[in-house]
């Protein structure tokens, strides 16, 4: 996923201090990046892997924390390995 205005710009994060939220789940960060956007600073790509067993939905809520912070609540569709929304 990708984050504007996640940190101050240049700033370098540990993945350790990043968790994101899906759901009921809580998935820890594997990478931080910080992107060169031209438009705006501040914009990060955090990456992470979800489960096959995680629960599925047209709009599963989508939180970041940093160092427990969290971020504004964002909705996602999250769907099986197989491309389906069913249970």
């Amino acid at each position: 996923m990708t984050l504007s205005n996640f940190a101050p710009a240049g700033t370098v994060i540990d993945p350790s201090r990043v968790q994101v939220l899906v759901g009921t789940v809580l998935h820890p960060a594997l990478q931080v990046t910080a992107v060169q956007v031209t438009t705006a600073a501040g914009v990060y790509q955090i990456t992470f892997l979800m489960n096959a067993t995680d629960p599925v939905g047209l709009s599963e809520e989508l939180v970041v924390y940093l160092d427990g912070n969290s971020s504004y609540p964002a909705y996602v569709p999250v769907a099986h390995p197989n491309g389906t929304f069913t249970p």
